[in-house]
C-alpha cells in the first residue's frame, strides 16, 4: 500500500530534469487551445562562467476572469495584462534580472561554472472543472548544489478561484498533521496499527532518522483517490535533496470531506479496488 512518493531532483550541465511524483494522464477535459510562452537563452558571463535561462509559461486563452488569472500567474506582481505577448515580456524581464545580477557579481568576484535558472508551468490535468498546475523553479549557481522548488496549485474553473484546503476537508490542521505522520510512519518504517513498534514515540523515530516535523499543508493537489501533500527538498529531510509527496486516502478523511466537493469529484464511500495502488 503506497502512501508516499519520493522524487529526486537531478541536474547535469545543460540539462536539468526532475522525476514526476505521480503520473496523472491528461484528462479528456483538457482544452486543446492551451498554449505556452517558451524562452531559452545561453549567455557568457565571464571567461569561465556561463548563464543559461530556460522558461515555459502556460497561456490559457479560454480563461478570462482577472481574479483567476492573477492567482494563476501569482509570481507577476502588479500585472493586469496576461496576454501572450505580455507574458513573454515578463519572462524576458526575469531573464534580464538574473543576467544583470550575475554581471554585477562577476565584477566583484571571480565566478566560474554553470549558472542556470529554469521556470516551468505544467498542466497536470483538468478534471471535473478543477485545473491542477505544477510550478517548478530550478537553479544551479556555480559550485553550489541544485535548488528545486515545487509549487502545486489547483484552480476551480467553475468558481474562478484557487482551491483552498478548507474547500476540500474540514479536518483541523493538528489532526491532519497526525494523519500525515502516520502515513509517513507506515511507508518509511513499516509501522502499522497492530505493530508493537508503535509503542515507540513516532517523534523519536523521525528525529533519529533525520526527518523534520511537518510544518505546513499549503502545497497540495488531489485526484479521485485522495489528497497529495508535496514537500520540497530539505523541508522534511534534513540532509537529503529529495522532495516528498505524502498521500492520504479519501476514506482516511471520512466525513470531513466537504459534501459539495465529494459530489463533484464523485468520491465513493465504499473502498476502491485501486486503493492498494495509491
Amino acid at each position: 500500500m503506497k502512501k508516499l512518493m519520493i522524487i529526486t531532483c537531478l541536474g547535469l550541465f545543460l540539462v536539468i530534469t526532475c522525476k514526476k511524483a505521480v503520473n496523472h494522464p491528461r484528462s479528456k477535459e483538457s482544452n486543446s487551445d492551451l498554449d505556452s510562452v517558451t524562452i531559452h537563452d545561453t549567455i557568457g558571463i565571464a571567461d569561465a562562467a556561463c548563464f543559461i535561462y530556460s522558461s515555459r509559461i502556460l497561456y490559457f486563452p479560454f480563461i478570462h476572469n482577472k481574479q483567476l488569472l492573477n492567482q494563476i500567474y501569482f509570481k507577476y506582481k502588479n500585472t493586469g495584462n496576461f496576454s501572450k505577448p505580455e507574458l513573454k515580456i515578463n519572462e524576458e524581464r526575469e531573464l534580464r534580472g538574473h543576467y544583470d545580477r550575475l554581471k554585477k557579481l562577476s565584477k566583484n568576484k571571480n565566478i566560474q561554472g554553470l549558472w542556470s535558472f529554469k521556470n516551468e508551468m505544467q498542466l497536470k490535468y483538468i478534471l471535473n472543472g478543477f485545473m491542477y498546475i505544477r510550478y517548478t523553479n530550478m537553479a544551479k549557481e556555480g559550485d553550489r548544489r541544485y535548488r528545486c522548488v515545487y509549487v502545486d496549485k489547483v484552480f476551480d474553473l467553475m468558481h474562478n478561484k484557487e482551491v483552498e484546503l478548507s474547500d476540500v476537508t474540514t479536518l483541523p490542521k493538528k489532526a491532519l498533521f497526525a494523519l500525515l505522520k502516520k502515513n509517513m510512519d507506515n511507508i518509511f518504517f513499516g509501522v502499522t496499527e497492530e505493530d508493537p513498534k508503535k509503542a515507540t514515540p513516532t517523534h523519536h523515530r523521525f528525529v533519529l532518522r533525520g526527518f523534520r516535523e511537518i510544518s505546513h499543508v499549503n502545497n497540495f493537489y488531489f485526484d479521485k483517490k485522495g489528497l497529495y501533500f508535496h514537500y520540497n527538498p530539505y523541508e522534511l529531510t534534513a540532509s537529503s535533496p529529495v522532495d516528498v509527496v505524502i498521500s492520504v486516502y479519501w476514506k482516511q478523511l471520512g466525513s470531513s470531506v466537504q459534501p459539495e466537493f465529494k459530489k463533484r469529484m464523485n468520491i465513493s464511500d465504499s473502498p476502491s479496488e485501486d486503493d492498494d495502488e495509491f
